[in-house]
């Protein structure tokens, strides 16, 4: 019994070691948002979609951030959103922007068309239906501010 107890003891000294090594998990609106990668940003949107909002609707955008050359997308199928860890074969839209641009839509500190206008974002497709695809999603929450 007691050699039970210390095993599990050390498993989870072990546990508890292993994850400080791995840091602090890198959320949207945690502390390391300013180096959270946009792929992270969009796969975390499946979490925050309104799947009322969304019953009907049938959308795939792909994503290219300009800061570090990834792609990614996501799909929205009928109240169900579904991440691509590579940039999707016929996306209905595709958004061009840096990380930064689009955590700052997700977190409402600025729509499409004002990042649109002042040259931070370029869409190959329709910037309305950009706009009404992330109206679909739940803000993200507020981190610290970064502009």
């Amino acid at each position: 019994m007691l050699l039970a107890a210390v095993c599990v003891l050390g498993i989870m000294v072990l546990v508890a070691y292993l994850g400080s090594l791995a840091g602090p998990r890198m959320t949207l609106g945690g502390p390391r948002q300013a180096r959270c990668p946009g792929t992270v940003a969009v796969r975390a949107m499946d979490d925050r979609l309104d799947a009322r909002a969304a019953k009907d609707v049938e959308m795939t955008v792909g994503f290219l951030f300009v800061d570090t050359g990834a792609s990614c997308g996501l799909q929205i199928t009928r109240g169900v959103a579904r991440f691509h860890p590579d940039l999707p074969a016929a996306p209905d839209l595709t958004i061009q922007a840096g990380s930064d641009v689009v955590k700052r839509i997700l977190r409402r500190e600025q729509t499409v068309e004002s990042a649109v206008a002042v040259g931070e974002m370029e869409i190959d497709g329709s910037e309305a239906e950009a706009a009404r695809f992330f109206s679909y999603f739940a803000p993200s929450p507020a981190g610290p501010a970064r502009h």
